[in-house]
């Protein structure tokens, strides 16, 4: 990712980019920037190596200032926001080099209706469990990964199935996420799948996600980071280790206002909303980067 600083008289704002273009703006225009990449040799080091600046017009009650200049590029740029075409390039990013994707594209096809009608066995249960915990090389200690595996094992498969089945015809019971009879589905959901051990929210969480990819979001300390970088202004704040049923409900209203911001489903025409945002935002973490 590269940065650069836009300067107009004595006011200057640094934005980071990704993407052939981007639009910044200081107090007193908003300005269009085209853009692109040169890697300087023998260094292995990106730079700005083109650029078109553009004024686009002042917000409202605003006059024009002379004079722009662009200089590249600059350190600890913060990251640019999500765009449709950031998460195009990330959900691009994440099939070819997350280790999981085939698998996880399958499951996501799959699991929402078995998971409806009970018709699954114990390892598909068990694999939401394993995904959760190993989608992150070196994300969870080895010996922590097989502790809280182990304690799901030791359920007993009807317990398992009924607490699933329970939650997935929650789930289904509405047909829309974000107002409050949602909210007491998928508190209702999560609660029914908390009771199991070795399940708290967040791979409760992980339960939901593959109930209903369309509407419902994993969360993770990984996931909950980068929302808070890209989402509404609104600070989630730290992670919470764990969240509560509360703190996901908070989590999960972002995540959507989001995913409508973007409009992900009308403009980039991808099946499943969350499964999108989730790839972007896995992709497009501050721990990634």
């Amino acid at each position: 990712m590269l940065g650069f600083t836009l300067t107009r008289g004595h006011e200057h704002e640094s934005r980071s980019v990704d993407g052939p273009t981007i639009d910044a703006h200081t107090n007193e225009s908003f300005w269009h920037v085209t853009y692109s990449r040169a890697t300087t040799a023998g260094t292995g080091v990106d730079s700005l190596r083109t650029v078109r600046v553009e004024r686009r017009g002042s917000p409202p009650g605003c006059t024009r200032a002379g004079g722009e200049k662009l200089t590249t590029p600059v350190p600890e740029l913060p990251p640019m926001a999500l765009s449709q075409s950031t998460v195009e390039s990330a959900v691009e990013d994440y099939r070819e080099h997350e280790p999981f994707f085939p698998v996880e594209q399958e499951q996501i096809e799959t699991l929402p209706a078995a998971f409806r009608r009970g018709e699954f066995g114990w390892r598909d249960a068990a694999w939401v469990v394993r995904w959760y915990y190993r989608r992150s090389i070196g994300g969870v200690p080895n010996a922590e990964r097989r502790r809280r595996e182990a304690a799901f094992e030791r359920n007993d498969y009807r317990a398992v199935r009924d607490a699933i089945v329970g939650a997935a015809g929650a789930l289904e019971s509405v047909s829309d996420g974000g107002d409050a009879e949602s909210d007491a589905a998928e508190r209702d959901a999560l609660e029914r799948l908390t009771v199991l051990e070795g399940v708290d929210v967040p791979v409760a969480s992980a339960f939901l996600f593959f109930c209903d990819p369309d509407r419902r979001l994993v969360v993770g300390e990984r996931e909950w980071e980068a929302l808070g970088e890209y989402g509404p202004s609104e600070n989630l704040g730290a992670y919470p280790d764990p969240p509560s049923i509360d703190a996901y409900g908070m989590y999960l209203d972002h995540a959507r206002a989001l995913a409508d911001g973007l409009e992900l489903e009308c403009e980039l025409a991808f099946e499943y909303d969350m499964w999108t945002l989730y790839r972007a935002l896995w992709r497009r973490s501050p721990e990634r980067e």
